[in-house]
């Protein structure tokens, strides 16, 4: 079985995504199942139940799938970090919107952020032993 905890990553960007899987992977051993859009997102997120979300806030539908799965009893304890904050939107904007965190594309704080929440969560609650 495995036990890695799993972290969600949806980045359009595909050599971001690629850096930000390869860099997730290496730092804290866990799963990164990588997106580049947020069609089907909620479907793997009710079935799965990641550790963490890491979501570009930019991508098209973010706003609507943090709005449910923060109203969604099953799935609001799952944290979300709003990645590439442009100039224009501060973290005060992306957590007002539900994001529990946020960072501007930058490695060591997304490392930092995402230290935090995958030492806070039980691996797998939803996995059979």
């Amino acid at each position: 079985m495995d036990t890695d905890p799993l972290v969600i990553l949806v980045e359009p960007a595909r050599v971001m995504r690629e850096v930000l899987k390869a860099d997730l992977e290496e730092e804290f051993l866990c799963r990164v199942e990588v997106q580049d859009r947020v069609t089907n997102l909620r479907k793997a997120v009710v079935e799965e139940k990641p550790a963490l979300i890491v979501l570009d806030i930019e991508t098209p539908g973010a706003q609507r799938f943090i709005m449910d799965i923060k109203d969604d009893p099953d799935t609001t304890a799952i944290p979300v970090i709003g990645a590439n904050l442009s100039e224009h939107k501060s973290c005060q904007v992306a957590e007002a919107a539900g994001y529990d965190a946020c960072f501007k594309e930058n490695l060591s704080d997304l490392k930092s952020l995402a230290g935090k929440y995958l030492s806070e969560r039980p691996i797998h609650q939803n996995r059979a032993v």
